[in-house]
């Protein structure tokens, strides 16, 4: 019973975390740190009324591997803060599959993690298509970084053909594909997020607000994605007149609609045999 509280917790909350991201650009900490301490009261209230020690050790294994990986992306400036927390409240939530969900090749929590990317890739195209032609300016910016490689789509082209070649399994196939894919996506990702920068005056500047400048007077470095506080936000105000903001794809309603996919359909590699 308590497992199933925690993943209507997972569930609900991703949602709604990523249906606010969508409209405001801000992960709301005050509902995914609590979703973080659920994931290991409701566990831990599993082991001690079912006398097993499994679905606390479980729970702290997975969320303490998704939490590290987490930080390890937002250190490479691939994940925003909010993003690494509730990925890492995902884990603590939901570390192993139910009866009712579907089966999966690899433990539920590596095919959850594996659907994160390869549905984070989809929806980073469906995104970044509506970004780009909702404005022209950023469609020419990607269109010009799209012809600046054209030379090495050959060889990205050449890579899943290659992998094929060598394993004929539709399942290594299809991960040289996503390769292929991702790479110039990151790229596409980071011109939209350029493009979508911007200088205001610090007057308008928000708590949450992510800058896309060095702050050294704040140790604030425009490759970690993260928001701003209401300290910070005052310093800055006090000591600059304009700074950069920068926006970017809204990433977290992923971690919802992975977690949707694994239950109903296990992962991708079921369609693949």
């Amino acid at each position: 019973m308590f497992e199933l509280i925690a993943l209507v917790v997972a569930l609900v909350g991703s949602l709604a975390v990523g249906l606010w991201d969508l409209k405001t650009s801000n992960v709301p900490g005050k509902i995914v740190f609590p979703m973080l301490a659920l994931g290991i009261i409701l566990h831990a209230a599993s082991s001690f009324f079912s006398g097993s020690y499994v679905p606390f050790v479980i729970s702290l294994e997975i969320g303490i591997a998704f939490s590290l990986f987490g930080i390890m992306m937002y250190y490479l400036g691939a994940w925003g803060d909010g993003d690494s927390a509730l990925f890492a409240a995902m884990g603590f939530l939901v570390p192993r599959a139910f009866d009712f969900a579907a089966a999966t090749f690899l433990p539920f929590a590596f095919s959850y993690f594996i659907n994160v990317f390869i549905i984070g890739a989809f929806y980073t195209i469906a995104y970044s298509t509506v970004l780009v032609f909702r404005n022209a300016k950023l469609k020419n910016s990607v269109v010009k970084d799209i012809r600046k490689d054209a030379k090495f789509y050959p060889f990205l082209l050449a890579i899943p053909l290659a992998v094929y070649y060598f394993f004929p399994i539709k399942a290594a196939a299809f991960l040289a594909v996503l390769i292929a894919i991702m790479l110039p996506l990151y790229r596409v990702s980071r011109v939209i997020e350029k493009g979508l920068s911007r200088r205001i005056s610090t007057r308008d500047l928000r708590e949450d607000d992510i800058v896309g400048q060095n702050i050294s007077f704040l140790n604030i470095s425009k490759r970690y994605i993260r928001g701003l506080t209401k300290a910070e936000v005052r310093v800055i105000r006090r000591k600059m007149k304009f700074v950069l903001v920068k926006d970017g794809i809204r990433y977290t309603l992923v971690f919802f609609l992975a977690l949707a996919f694994t239950l109903a359909f296990g992962d991708f590699f079921s369609f693949l045999v």
